[in-house]
């Protein structure tokens, strides 16, 4: 089994894991760009056999919910600890959010 996350916060792949930047992933024409370093679904012969699927799905179920809702913290201000829970993996600590219905 691969340790997803040691490898998806190595600073010689990624310079800054921590830091949420979506343009690491895209070139000035906004096509995707792979990285081998990234193995959200494994790696070789035990790969996730859905991952194509998966990511599709993903990338319409998502992109859908930003088009239509702005997603704010509960509180104004107040932003949810980047700590996480530690324990056989790492989980981000729970937090509420509002989804403001955008208006067309």
């Amino acid at each position: 089994m691969v340790n997803l996350d040691s490898v998806l916060r190595d600073e010689s792949a990624w310079g800054d894991p921590y830091i949420f930047r979506p343009d690491r992933f895209l070139d000035a024409d906004f096509s995707v760009i792979v990285k081998k370093e990234l193995i959200s679904f494994g790696i070789g012969k035990r790969n996730c056999l859905g991952d194509a699927l998966a990511s599709i799905e993903l990338f319409l179920f998502i992109g859908a919910l930003v088009q239509k809702f702005e997603f704010l913290p509960e509180k104004d201000n107040e932003l949810p600890t980047l700590v996480p829970n530690v324990g056989i993996t790492r989980v981000a600590k729970p937090f509420k959010v509002r989804a403001i219905r955008r208006v067309q």
